[in-house]
């Protein structure tokens, strides 16, 4: 189960940023994202999110309004407000929202509220246990960058951390299974969601960017049209 999610926000650049970071986390389903207000609660209504994520200071209806009408109709609807005016907190939990989160807002603040959601909507990420000098760590896809093969060891680059892992690469890379982690070159797996950018390296491999990350794994040039539908499958 993942945990079906909807925003909203008329700032462009703000709402991009937002489902770039929601697109990370495994256990999210963005299933609409909009900068219309009207629009959003017509959508919200017909599809029944169990998220949603909202500016408060928009034309027409703004999320004070837009919260108390979802609040009588989705009654156990969990609802996170962004917003720049701190003005408004006392009215948000008035509509007994998740969280409140003012603009800009911090990554890690965001996904702690998204894991607090999660456990109680009994929604888990599986996590798996990979051998690194005789030590054993906890990883989860959505934090995963990229993974590299080293000799008869893999490196797992993460959003915080780079791991050598007591694994072979391709051992790796199926006990992931994942959709998101993909085979790009014979010594690299990416995770999609991560992708940022792509640019030319040699004759017959293209380098990727990757969102925060210095990190610049290899694309065949044989797999890239097969990587590129799947980066427009995920969106």
């Amino acid at each position: 189960m993942k945990i079906k999610t909807i925003t909203v926000d008329d700032n462009k650049e703000i709402l991009t940023s937002l489902e770039n970071h929601l697109k990370q986390i495994d256990y999210i389903d963005l299933i609409y994202s909009t900068m219309d207000s009207e629009d959003f609660l017509e959508v919200v209504l017909e599809k029944k999110p169990d998220l949603v994520i909202m500016d408060i200071d928009m034309p027409r209806l703004d999320g004070i309004q837009l919260g108390k009408i979802l609040r009588q109709k989705l009654p156990y609807l969990e609802i996170v407000y962004v917003t720049s005016h701190g003005e408004y907190m006392r009215e948000a939990f008035q509509v007994y929202a998740s969280d409140f989160l003012e603009k800009p807002y911090d990554i890690s603040r965001l996904k702690t509220t998204l894991e607090r959601i999660a456990k109680k909507l009994n929604v888990t990420e599986e996590v798996f246990e990979i051998r690194s000098q005789k030590n054993i760590c906890h990883i989860r896809i959505s934090e995963i960058l990229c993974i590299e093969a080293f000799k008869r060891k893999s490196i797992i680059y993460t959003d915080h951390d780079t791991i050598e892992a007591d694994h072979a690469f391709n051992d790796l890379v199926q006990l992931f299974a994942s959709k998101y982690i993909y085979k790009s070159a014979r010594s690299f797996a990416i995770n999609l969601l991560k992708v940022e950018s792509i640019q030319p390296f040699s004759r017959t491999s293209l380098e990727v960017t990757l969102r925060g990350s210095d990190i610049k794994p290899l694309l065949s040039k044989n797999n890239y049209d097969e990587f590129r539908d799947l980066i427009k499958e995920i969106g």
